[in-house]
């Protein structure tokens, strides 16, 4: 029976509610000094979240191709670096699957951010 009892408990209505003691304590000073907290918080967060929104939507327009062909450029030494490097380990038999996993993480960093880069700029209406 005590297992009903606690299922019973558990499916009380909104009606059984009492928040008459809830609203005199917010009617007080000190309930309305934590509303009026509560308030500014909240919109201080929102105020930080527009003012982020409208920073990223600002720098969007700041990379220039000369930026994009600088990370290509990066991007092409650092894939001809891995691929010198492998095949000169590889040749003299110190190639082993910490290097492997090594040089797989930086081109696939490499390929990923730029892939990123580029659905991120179509996605926010540039380099279309």
């Amino acid at each position: 029976m005590p297992r009903e009892h606690a299922r019973t408990k558990k499916m009380h209505s909104q009606e059984d509610i009492d928040v008459g003691p809830l609203f005199d304590y917010f009617s007080s000073d000190k309930g309305h000094e934590i509303l009026t907290r509560l308030l500014d918080l909240i919109e201080g967060l929102k105020k930080a979240t527009v003012d982020t929104a409208s920073e990223q939507a600002k720098n969007d327009g700041k990379y220039s191709h000369a930026e994009k062909i600088g990370f290509m450029r990066l991007q092409g030494i650092v894939f001809g670096v891995i691929v010198v490097a492998a095949t000169v380990l590889a040749f003299y038999g110190k190639f082993d699957s910490t290097l492997g996993f090594l040089f797989g993480t930086l081109v696939g960093y490499f390929v990923g951010k730029d892939r990123i880069y580029i659905l991120t700029r179509n996605q926010n209406g540039h380099d279309k």
